[in-house]
């Protein structure tokens, strides 16, 4: 079975992660991630272990990294509608 999380990474000032906070759901996340203290992946749990998909540049990669297996579709259209709701949020 295959399990998808979001996942905010908290760094130290050395890029080291110090902190998770996990979610199903983008929409659970109030506020982007600070740039110099956050990042966000995208987590795909099965029975061989963990992948990472990392968004850089406001995106999610076409794969998960190292791999070839792909970003599901779905997702990156969550994360761009997430990052429109949080535009119209600061626009209001």
């Amino acid at each position: 079975m295959v399990e998808y999380e979001w996942d905010y990474e908290g760094v130290d000032a050395h890029g080291d992660v110090d902190d998770h906070y996990f979610q199903e759901k983008l929409a659970d996340y109030p506020k982007p991630p600070h740039p110099k203290h956050e990042r966000m992946v995208l987590l795909r749990h099965d029975d061989g272990g963990t992948m990472w998909a990392y968004v850089e540049h406001a995106r999610l990669p076409r794969c998960f990294n190292g791999t070839d297996v792909a970003v599901p579709a779905r997702f990156h259209l969550e994360l761009s509608r997430w990052q429109r709701s949080l535009a119209k949020r600061r626009a209001a």
